[in-house]
């Protein structure tokens, strides 16, 4: 759909205001506040076509001029733009979801920041469209792991351990080639997974999966 920041919210002139479009993958994660979200500006009154599995925020400063602050408003794309409001059902699941399906340093980060929980949205949005796998920590790295932490884990489980003379350490680019594809392997074989067995999922969350996934084969093919 076409549409441009001016048409979801007010802005006075003699302060700031701009809208950006972004999708889930330009949000990082790692940022901090509005810096995690990428993505490209938009001028005020310009106008951008909003595909479905696109957001975009839209950010303007009112009040006085010795107090203004900014006001926020996220757009959800597709054929009829749909403004994510702090009533909206969507919204009110991915705050109640999020502490299950994100790491507590990333949560923490959404509850402080406005534009950082809308970021985050957008990336939920995304892992509700592709099969709502829930991830409840980041990827640990075992080389990251300290000996007697793993040693003691290990044990836990039944496993004997034993130290080799040499500490058993390869070369760092082999080590960090090894998890690089042992991390690939796991999310094909989580992909693959998802696919073979589809989850049930309402008619509105189905259709903006089936929308990001068509966005996603056409940034593949280069469109």
């Amino acid at each position: 759909m076409i549409v441009k920041p001016a048409d979801f919210l007010k802005c006075d002139a003699r302060f700031k205001h701009w809208g950006k479009v972004f999708t889930a993958k330009d949000f990082d994660e790692n940022k901090d506040n509005g810096y995690a979200i990428g993505g490209k500006f938009v001028r005020w009154g310009d106008n951008v076509s909003l595909n479905a599995g696109e957001f975009m925020v839209c950010a303007a400063e009112t009040g006085s001029r010795g107090k203004h602050s900014y006001d926020y408003k996220l757009v959800v794309g597709g054929p009829t733009a749909r403004v994510i409001e702090p009533e909206d059902p969507l919204w009110k699941e991915y705050l109640a979801a999020r502490t299950a399906t994100f790491d507590e340093t990333i949560v923490a980060k959404a509850k402080n920041n406005t534009l950082y929980r809308m970021g985050l949205f957008a990336v939920w949005l995304a892992i509700q469209a592709e099969g709502g796998e829930v991830k409840t920590e980041l990827p640990v790295y075992l080389s990251k792991v300290d000996d007697e932490a793993l040693a003691a884990e290990l044990t836990s489980r039944g496993w004997t351990c034993e130290r080799e003379p040499d500490g058993g350490h390869r070369p760092e680019s082999a080590l960090v080639e090894m998890e690089s594809q042992a991390e690939s392997d796991a999310w094909a074989a989580e992909a693959e997974a998802s696919w073979a067995e589809p989850k049930v999922v309402s008619p509105e969350v189905k259709a903006i999966r089936d929308a990001c996934l068509a966005t996603s084969k056409r940034m593949a093919e280069g469109k």
